[in-house]
């Protein structure tokens, strides 16, 4: 009977676990949304790594002509609008600004290094026996409502 308990116990945990964990996720959806990547990968010898990657409002000097960018060290604000089929930068703010738009989404990166911001979505894996990339990269985000954003998926000449 006791063996009976704990199995019946260390199943109920793993659904507790599991449900608890699919109801985070869907908590940190916020807005599903594309991007242009800006560079890409290069070399004979990527496959099999993390492949650096960077967007239109990876640089401060990009989003210096949106507004003023914050110094080294600080968080960075961007608001994205959509333009045609993928989002773009409109506007960049040093403090996460009271309300965005209809449409619109925000962003929060952190400036590191006095060249890059940093969003956490700058580097994705490929893995080894992928077929040779040729193409133009879109990047498909999940952004939730605090303005951290997740690679979900790049795409390659709009295929997954």
């Amino acid at each position: 009977m006791t063996r009976r308990k704990i199995a019946v116990a260390w199943v109920a945990l793993h659904v507790l676990f599991f449900t608890a964990w699919s109801w985070h996720e869907e908590r940190w959806v916020g807005k599903d949304i594309l991007v242009q990547v800006r560079r890409r990968w290069g070399g004979p010898s990527v496959l099999g790594k993390r492949i650096p990657l960077q967007y239109e409002f990876s640089t401060p000097k990009e989003l210096g002509k949106l507004g003023a960018v914050p110094p080294q060290g600080s968080s960075v604000w961007v608001v994205l609008t959509k333009d045609g089929e993928y989002h773009v930068a409109r506007r960049v703010y040093a403090e996460r600004p009271e309300t965005v738009g209809p449409g619109e989404v925000l962003l929060r990166g952190y400036r590191r290094k006095a060249k890059w911001i940093d969003y956490g979505i700058e580097s994705f894996y490929v893995p080894e026996g992928s077929p040779r990339p040729h193409g133009k990269l879109t990047a498909s985000l999940r952004v939730a409502k605090s303005g951290r954003a997740r690679l979900k998926q790049l795409y390659l000449s709009k295929t997954p």
